[in-house]
């Protein structure tokens, strides 16, 4: 190596994993076993034959075997047969021209033994080679429902007898039977029908399935993705989903065969928090979770898919939580609903969001129902924040009184601020206009939302002031697309991106989606409906969620390594151009937003 290459070595092996906890003498003396290697794209190189560990320095890279992506490597990686875990037989794939930085393993093998961090990296790896190889073994998250369809349909008609159901039911061994009227689907009658609806009700086994049969039913399309199925079932509350063609059922997916898929993903976890009998055991199971994001993210998997994926983990060990919390302290005394704000009414969670929630009640509460659902949220919270879903800062949570009230109370909440020019009003709107139910049996949070609705599409003052509060945050780009950095509390520079680009995108789909009365609080959905209003070109539409997902992307990837600025030196020359391409795009948004709604005025 030549000298006047070591001070940009050293810069590089200090700002990456496990090298930046290594003091810098380690360092320099490490550079004496350095080889630096140039790789051209689209080449299949024979590195993975050498006994060297190798460090992307710039570039992407992947590992193939049996023509299938086991690993996917960018700036910082590291690959190697010495890694521990790595497949055995795997050949690299050259995706983008790459600079490599390739050690002897004598030489981090002796690291190894006198700093822990290299030791901790190492064994890292190796479980993180275990997680790929059995999720790599199992059908893909992405794969289309379709694919899991393992028999034929099997169905009843609406006047057969609930005693006829349950002999079909039991001949079959299945769970759930779809009810045909004239080809086609009416309704669906399931095992849990049979016993909340006809034994606990004390009906007559002769009564007709069409008297007691769940309708209208969900359905999903057979080249919907297994992670469309969940989260439809997670949305909905239900375990059987009919998979159609078309007009046509073609077959039944219950979560049960999607929770089946496999050990190394985030199904399986979701069915495991399910099961857990403990508020400990709940949070134990959370603690998986940082790691299957990182699988996920070496899959390449969609950075939104992700963020749903962390969401529905949210969501599940909330609604698991109340379960239990319910069993410790009886019944609830009133009927309520747990309410989600924020990212995770987004479905747009990373590994460091926190909770936001609140309790939706059917009536004001008298003291006695006020001391259990203080308690009920005091418990759920604390195990949420225990779960790795963090206390939030500003104390919006049900644990706190302020955000406990009748659907009366909130709409009335959310009158004030609609009518207030108050700065506070429109940062708790920024917070509490996306909202989505956890938990809601009795409907009272559509009841809420379908109120909600039809206020903010008609209140144009208050749009144009969400408008303006949009544009309140300029994406960090320059004259000449010059990226404008900044310092945090330790004098890193970088961007920080939550602030000055994810943020922005969020405050401008809300204007959009508030103004289209959006069923939905995400940031991809609500652009969607503003599209299928008129406010949106499809043009425009697709590119804002082309640059959500890719901010969203980088976000993800910072969360994992626990930074909160982006280092622009650590991005790919091709990831650089997109990033500057997003800004300029995020400040075409804004101008346009201010001008629909709020006659350009700033």
């Amino acid at each position: 190596m030549d000298d006047a290459q070591l001070p940009d070595v050293l810069t590089f092996l200090a700002q990456t994993a496990p090298f930046s906890e290594l003091p810098e003498a380690a360092l320099t003396d490490l550079c004496n076993h350095l080889h630096i290697r140039y790789l051209a794209r689209n080449q299949t190189s024979d590195l993975l034959q050498s006994s060297q560990l190798h460090w992307l320095r710039s570039g992407v890279v992947q590992l193939m075997k049996n023509q299938q992506i086991v690993d996917h490597i960018d700036t910082g990686g590291c690959f190697g047969q010495p890694l521990p875990g790595h497949p055995a037989g795997s050949s690299l794939q050259v995706l983008q021209d790459a600079l490599v930085y390739s050690f002897e393993h004598a030489a981090i093998a002796e690291l190894a033994q006198q700093y822990q961090a290299i030791g901790r990296f190492l064994e890292q790896s190796d479980k993180r080679y275990l997680a790929l190889e059995k999720s790599n073994a199992t059908p893909s998250l992405q794969a289309p429902i379709g694919d899991l369809l393992k028999r034929q349909l099997v169905s009843i008609k609406p006047d057969a007898s609930i005693v006829q159901a349950a002999k079909r039911m039991t001949q079959e061994r299945v769970s759930a039977l779809v009810v045909m009227r004239d080809d086609r689907l009416f309704g669906m009658l399931t095992d849990r029908d049979l016993r909340s609806r006809v034994l606990a009700a004390g009906l007559s086994p002769d009564i007709l399935v069409d008297e007691v049969m769940t309708h209208p039913v969900h359905t999903i399309e057979q080249d919907a993705s297994v992670i469309d199925a969940l989260l439809t079932m997670s949305a909905q509350q239900i375990h059987h989903l009919p998979v159609t063609d078309g007009d046509t059922i073609i077959g039944l997916i219950s979560s049960t065969d999607l929770l089946a898929l496999a050990q190394a993903n985030p199904l399986y976890l979701v069915g495991e928090i399910a099961r857990q009998n403990s508020p400990q055991d709940v949070e134990q199971c959370c603690q998986q979770l940082p790691a299957l994001i990182d699988t996920m993210l070496r899959q390449g998997m969609r950075s939104d898919r992700i963020s749903q994926l962390i969401t529905l983990v949210a969501d599940i060990a909330c609604r698991r939580l109340l379960v239990l919390a319910e069993a410790e302290l009886g019944p609830p005394p009133q009927a309520y609903a747990w309410l989600c704000f924020g990212s995770q009414a987004r479905q747009d969670m990373s590994a460091s969001s926190d909770q936001d929630n609140g309790l939706l009640l059917a009536e004001p509460p008298t003291h006695e129902h006020e001391v259990y659902f203080q308690q009920l949220a005091e418990r759920v919270c604390q195990s949420l924040d225990r779960c790795g879903f963090v206390t939030c800062p500003g104390n919006i949570m049900a644990s706190n009184e302020q955000y406990r009230m009748a659907r009366l109370e909130w709409l009335a909440q959310f009158r004030r601020w609609l009518q207030s020019s108050d700065p506070q009003a429109l940062l708790n709107a920024s917070i509490f206009f996306d909202f989505r139910a956890i938990t809601d049996p009795h409907g009272l949070a559509e009841q809420l939302h379908n109120q909600l609705k039809s206020l903010c599409q008609q209140d144009q003052i208050f749009l144009a002031a969400l408008a303006r509060n949009a544009t309140a945050q300029k994406p960090p780009i320059g004259l000449f697309g010059r990226l404008i950095l900044e310092r945090d509390g330790q004098g890193s520079k970088g961007i920080e991106l939550k602030k000055r680009a994810l943020a922005p995108l969020v405050e401008i789909s809300r204007v959009y989606g508030l103004a289209a009365a959006a069923d939905e609080a995400g940031v991809a959905a609500r652009l969607k409906a503003a599209q299928v209003d008129g406010k949106l070109s499809t043009t425009d539409t697709n590119n804002l969620i082309e640059c959500w997902q890719f901010l969203l992307g980088l976000r993800l990837t910072l969360n994992q390594q626990q930074q909160t600025l982006l280092k622009p030196q650590q991005l790919t020359d091709l990831q650089r151009h997109q990033l500057k391409e997003c800004f300029a795009l995020i400040e075409q948004a804004q101008q346009a937003v201010l001008v629909k709604f709020s006659g350009g005025r700033g």
